[in-house]
């Protein structure tokens, strides 16, 4: 085997040892997989926010700390970004174009609300997210609305 073939053949190797591993875990940021999930019929409201930025709460429990907080498109449920929220429950996007979004957060066993939003240049800035997150029950689920900074 020369040389070149030898090249060609490790290069082939790397590329499919690449894409089957991406295939099998999903897009990745922050170390949150972005699976888009809709169980949440609780909140179906639209909130049009300058920046998605925000805080996690479990009105029982206090901030909830380090899980992931996921951005997916409206209309086709692609994964955009992720972040995992601080250890005061805090999240923010930083940069992502304007249109519209659904905000999902993963922490179980804590019901995954599905938030509709909708960036706009001109939203008012003092706008933020407060995520109440809540178990799964029969008529209850996690639900954002909107606070101010």
């Amino acid at each position: 085997m020369n040389k070149r073939t030898l090249i060609v053949l490790c290069l082939s190797i790397l590329l499919t040892w690449t894409a089957s591993a991406a295939g099998q875990s999903g897009p990745k940021d922050s170390g949150c997989v972005g699976d888009y999930e809709n169980h949440n019929q609780i909140n179906n409201q639209l909130y049009d926010l300058r920046q998605v930025e925000g805080s996690l709460v479990d009105p029982g429990q206090g901030p909830v700390a380090d899980v992931c907080v996921e951005v997916f498109t409206e209309t086709e449920h692609k994964f955009v970004r992720s972040v995992r929220s601080d250890a005061q429950g805090k999240f923010s996007f930083v940069g992502l174009p304007a249109g519209r979004y659904r905000l999902l957060v993963k922490a179980k066993p804590l019901c995954t609300p599905n938030v509709r939003l909708r960036l706009k240049k001109h939203a008012p800035s003092h706008r933020v997210l407060r995520i109440n997150m809540r178990p799964r029950g029969i008529d209850s689920c996690s639900f954002g609305e909107l606070t101010r900074r």
